[in-house]
């Protein structure tokens, strides 16, 4: 079962696949996180982001769901999908043109998750100095109504929406549960899928 964290940046997406990871290793299955690749992008990030950057991040990203893959844990959590780059040319507003092939198999790569979660920020959360992602909430934010235009558009792509407040609070058990990401749920959704 693979797993993709989509979002904004800054809301507890690496938080949340790490606790979801600890959760399921505590009720006895594997799990790998699959971390977020874009901080090793050679590229300019945020509002320096590029096409190249995009590029880079989306192949990077593919690599690593495939070598957690081929590792064969049970469960795969992925820190942002190979989609999450296309949001931020749009948000810059780099011409679709420049990247219309690219968005094309990024969608098509959703596919690939058996689950994807499109975590929501919370209203007042600040954003934290990390020396990688803007602190610019009017950024986040911008890229955060990038995704929200997605889902409206593509109806048919399934995925559980959670608000970070979830991830910071007492409720990844809960959110285990609610994914079937228990063993005896897993089994099941396994064998259905």
């Amino acid at each position: 079962m693979k797993i993709g964290i989509v979002g904004t940046h800054g809301i507890g997406k690496t938080t949340l696949a790490y606790s979801l990871a600890s959760q399921v290793k505590r009720k006895g299955q594997n799990a790998t996180v699959v971390n977020e690749v874009v901080r090793r992008c050679p590229f300019p990030l945020n509002d320096g982001f590029t096409v190249n950057g995009a590029v880079w991040t989306v192949c990077a990203q593919v690599r690593e769901e495939l070598e957690a893959v081929s590792e064969g844990s049970n469960i795969i959590i992925c820190d942002r999908s190979a989609l999450d780059p296309i949001f931020y040319l749009q948000a810059l507003n780099f011409d679709r043109a420049l990247y219309a092939d690219l968005e094309a198999f990024a969608i098509n790569w959703l596919s690939s998750y058996d689950r994807l979660i499109w975590l929501l920020p919370a209203e007042n959360m600040p954003l934290f100095t990390d020396g990688v992602r803007s602190v610019s909430p009017d950024f986040q934010q911008a890229v955060h109504q990038m995704f929200s235009l997605f889902f409206e558009e593509h109806k048919k792509i399934s995925y559980v929406s959670l608000c970070s407040e979830d991830v910071f609070g007492n409720n990844v058990e809960k959110i285990v549960e609610s994914l079937c990401l228990t063993p005896s749920c897993v089994q099941i959704c396994s064998t259905e899928g």
